[in-house]
């Protein structure tokens, strides 16, 4: 697996070039990137879902993302199996949103 660095700089070139190529191919601006779930986009790059850690790097990737094509990011997410419990994984996500 690549280095953090590495792959989180890929990670902003990639998305950033997609919007700008949709935009681009289709002639409209993207307004919104949709991720379901969120776990599974902390897991793509070795992350762990329930280490604070991996989720405020994630978090910062999708800010910076954001900054760089200026627009709206919704991330997914789900109840583990007792729901009463509330959403999966740690809550360092929800600290972090704006």
């Amino acid at each position: 697996m690549p280095s953090s660095t590495s792959w989180t700089q890929v990670a902003w070139n990639s998305s950033s070039s997609t919007v700008h190529e949709a935009e681009r191919q289709f002639g409209r601006n993207v307004g919104l990137i949709v991720i379901d779930t969120y776990a599974k986009g902390i897991a793509a790059n070795g992350g762990d879902e329930d280490k604070a850690r991996d989720q405020n790097r994630a978090a910062a990737n999708l800010r910076r993302v954001q900054s760089l094509v200026d627009i709206h990011i919704a991330l997914v997410g789900h109840t583990g199996k007792d729901e009463s419990r509330g959403a999966r994984a740690v809550t360092a996500i929800w600290a972090t949103s704006t």
